[in-house]
This record gives structure tokens, C-alpha cells and sequence, in this order.
């Protein structure tokens, strides 16, 4: 509703954009003030991060991830404003179906960009890709969890890989050998 009283009442811009996406960001900002949200998602943060790594010592490692989703925030929210300014300076009165196109072709650059930057770490445009997600991370999507919140995450986590193992267990050969294993 806010958003929608923005874009009738200001012309296109990229302030108003801005403000807009701000204002559909702040569901999750409030939620993420919820500092066990948080950390838990520090939590599964590290237990990933550690699990990659080969790291012994869950709590060493850094609750910030390069594959978290919030290095798609910023990317989204400049994507989607800039094409929404140009579709309106564009076309007249443009339809939501046009609109919900442009916001899609945003979040679809920006998951390209994600992707691309994952498989180039250490290039300098991968790494200034990641600096906004990473500081989201860092002041507001993760904190650091309580010895507790680790041991959960890190239970969710053997739970997770157990199931994996047998999800992805080479099926047997034939019926036959399936019945002998079970005698």
C-alpha cells in the first residue's frame, strides 16, 4: 500500500524507487531484530561454512557467507528500481504484469551476477559484489549464536547430510541382492 502511494504520487526517479524498495525490505529487517533469528542464521552460516572447510571448530569460522541471499538484496534493489524508472519513462502507464516482467528480469540479473561472482572469487567486481551482502550479514542478517545455538545447527546439520547420504546412496543392483542384504 505504501509503495503503491509512492508511485502514484511521485514521478519516476530513482528516489523514489529507492524509497520503495526500502519500505519492502523492513518486513525482514524487523524480523531480523529478533536476535535468535539471527543467530541461528549465524549458526547455519557456520555450520556450512565449516563443513566446506573441513573446519574442526565450528565457532571459528565467520557467521558472514558468500552464498547467502543477502548478497542478492542490494543487487535486486538496484535492478528493480532502475527498471522500473526506465519503464516508466518509457511507456505510459505501464500494467503489472510489465512491472511484475521488469522486477523479474532484475532478480534474474541478480542471480546471474550471484552465480558469476561465486565461481570468480577473488576478482576484484566478485568481491565488490559480495561487500553489500556481507555487511547486511554483518550488522544486521547474523549474529554470533550462543554455544547452544551452535549445538543445534550443528545437529540440523549431521541430520541434513545423514539424510543426503541416503537419499544419494547408489540403489542396489537387482532384487536379488536387496533380499540377501536383508537376511
Amino acid at each position: 500500500a505504501a509503495t503503491g502511494l509512492l508511485r502514484r504520487r511521485l514521478p519516476a526517479s530513482a528516489l523514489r524507487e529507492g524509497l520503495a524498495q526500502a519500505i519492502g525490505a523492513v518486513p525482514a529487517m524487523v524480523a531480523l531484530m529478533d536476535r535468535d533469528l539471527a543467530a541461528y542464521h549465524g549458526v547455519e552460516h557456520k555450520a556450512i561454512a565449516a563443513y566446506e572447510q573441513g573446519v574442526e571448530d565450528v565457532a571459528s569460522v565467520p557467521k558472514e557467507h558468500d552464498r547467502c541471499g543477502s548478497n542478492l538484496i542490494v543487487p535486486m534493489m538496484l535492478l528493480s528500481a532502475g527498471g522500473t524508472v526506465l519503464l516508466e519513462r518509457l511507456v505510459d502507464e505501464p500494467g503489472p504484469a510489465v512491472r511484475a516482467g521488469v522486477g523479474l528480469g532484475g532478480a534474474s540479473i541478480a542471480v546471474e551476477m550471484f552465480a558469476w561472482s561465486d565461481r570468480h572469487h577473488g576478482d576484484p567486481l566478485a568481491e565488490a559484489f559480495h561487500t553489500p551482502g556481507r555487511e547486511i550479514q554483518r550488522h544486521l542478517a547474523t549474529k554470533e549464536p550462543t554455544s547452544e545455538q551452535l549445538e543445534v545447527g550443528l545437529a540440523a546439520m549431521a541430520e541434513i547430510l545423514r539424510v543426503e547420504a541416503d537419499y544419494t546412496a547408489p540403489p542396489a543392483a537387482d532384487a536379488g541382492e536387496s533380499e540377501r542384504d536383508l537376511r
